[in-house]
Formats: structure tokens, C-alpha cells, sequence
């Protein structure tokens, strides 16, 4: 499969000046802050090139321990190989700095993030289309569908969460294909048999028996590819852990301490 990935930090080189504040969303054992200056979206299609996105595109709302982003269909590219019957290639990029603290009695052990969204491939099966995404965590790719979803989950381990940038992909092409016609006989050569006598000896000519095979018969033919991808939104939530307090060291030491003192006695007595 011909699948690319667009260096983000290339084609994001270009960030708006900040003008919003920076927001924070209490969740149960979380708070996640993020400036949506900071977010930066571009995508490169067929009619107007590449094109950096308002970052105003996501919509930002809270889960338990995380957040969901929804990017409204704006994160949408498509190619398509029958345009000038050739492979072409269109991409798209992200980039969303989050940050996530956890509250007191609270740590931080991982992250699960989730890529989802629709995408259309026809004639993948046969080489001609596909679309991918690829970011921390998961990544995706797809050669066969129209209107189908996908969901791509994975784990970001550590404390800190990166910057969630990637990039997703729509490519097509126009290829050739062998398409099975049916068969045909190869004639290879023959040989003559005496024909058939009758009773009182009038026996019929010689009879030609022909020597071949069959062959499969297939004929070229031009295949156009399909393909487009619509990332949707992009879900974020921190796995928790409880933090053992003071006290329950304490209780952990103190049982261990009983456990040794109990040991000790049994080889004494025995």
C-alpha cells in the first residue's frame, strides 16, 4: 500500500498569534489544560493546495479524566486517480498540545487515545486506492469501504502526555489490471487413426485426432482508485492510579515487620 506521512513539524511551521486564554477542564481526578491558539491544522486538496485551518475547527468538551475533540468534518481530504489518470496523493495535519495534572492522591500512569472518523476506498482490493492516519498512540489504514467508520485506539505510556500531531491520508491511482476473459484451445499437433470397418470389411478413411490444451484467456484493463478520509474528533483520557498514603506505608511496614518476627520464632522452634 502507498501510504505517506507528512512531517508535522514542516508543514506546521506557521502558528497564529495567541489571542484566546488558555482553559481548564476539572474532571474527576484530572485537569486538563490546553490554549486553543496553540492547535494547528493543515490540509492540502486537489482545487486549493494546502491550507492552514482556523483552529476555531475544534470543539473541545470534557470526559471522565479527559477530553473529546471534534473537528466538525474540516479534517477531510479525498484524491481520486481518474482526474488525470495517474496516482496523485492528498494529506492532511495535526498538531494539539494538552496538558493533564492530576489531583492530589492521584498519578498519572497512562493515556488511552482513540482516532476516529469515515472514509471511502473503491477498487482498493485491486491496488488503486487507500487512506491511513497515524499519531501517538494508533494509527489506521483502510483499502476497501464507502461510508465505513474507523476507530483506532492505542496507549501513550508515562506521566506526560506529548503533543498529539499526526497526519492522515487519501491516495488513489489509476492502474492496469488482467481481467479473466474464459479459455480458448491451443491446437499442438495430431495424428491420423484407422476409421471404423463395418462387417464385411468397408472400413471408413482415416480419422484426424487433433492434439492441444486450453488456455486462459485475459485482457488488460484500466482500474481507477477512490479514496477520501474525514477524521472526526480525537478522544484523550489519563488512566488513574491512587497514590498509597502515609499511613498505609506505615500499616505495610508494620505487617511485614509481624510476618519476619513470626518466621523468626517458627525456625527457633523447630
Amino acid at each position: 500500500m502507498k501510504m505517506r506521512y507528512l512531517s508535522v513539524v514542516a508543514i506546521l511551521a506557521t502558528a497564529a498569534p495567541a489571542l484566546a486564554a488558555p482553559t481548564t477542564i476539572n474532571s474527576n481526578a484530572v485537569d486538563i489544560s490546553y490554549d486553543p491558539d496553540t492547535f494547528q491544522f493543515q490540509i492540502n486538496d486537489a482545487y486549493y493546495g494546502e491550507q492552514i485551518l482556523d483552529n476555531s475547527i475544534a470543539s473541545i468538551s470534557g470526559v471522565t479524566n479527559g477530553v473529546s475533540i471534534n473537528f466538525g468534518g474540516s479534517l477531510y481530504v479525498s484524491a481520486d486517480g481518474g482526474r488525470y489518470f495517474s496516482y496523485e496523493s492528498f494529506s492532511g495535519a495535526f498538531s494539539l498540545p494538552l496538558s493533564f495534572t492530576a489531583h492530589p492522591g492521584q498519578i498519572i500512569e497512562s493515556y488511552s487515545i482513540t482516532y476516529s472518523g469515515t472514509y471511502d476506498a473503491s477498487n482498493g482490493s485491486l491496488g488503486a486506492a487507500g487512506v491511513s492516519i497515524g499519531g501517538p498512540g494508533a494509527s489506521f489504514s483502510g483499502t476497501d469501504g464507502y461510508g465505513s467508520s474507523f476507530s483506532a485506539t492505542g496507549i501513550i505510556p508515562g506521566t506526560t502526555l506529548p503533543t498529539i500531531a499526526g497526519s492522515f491520508e487519501a491516495w488513489a491511482d489509476y492502474t492496469m489490471i488482467d481481467v479473466y476473459m474464459g479459455q480458448e484451445w491451443i491446437i499442438t499437433g495430431g495424428y491420423y487413426v484407422p476409421g471404423p470397418c463395418d462387417e464385411y470389411g468397408i472400413c471408413e478413411p482415416d480419422q484426424w485426432v487433433e492434439e492441444g490444451y486450453w488456455q486462459d484467456i485475459y485482457e488488460s484493463q484500466g482500474v481507477i482508485g477512490t479514496a477520501a478520509i474525514n477524521l472526526q474528533s480525537i478522544q484523550v483520557v489519563a488512566n488513574i492510579a491512587a497514590v498509597p498514603e502515609a499511613s498505609a506505608y506505615a500499616m505495610l511496614l508494620a505487617g511485614f515487620s509481624v510476618l519476619g518476627l513470626v518466621t523468626r520464632r517458627r525456625r527457633q522452634r523447630n
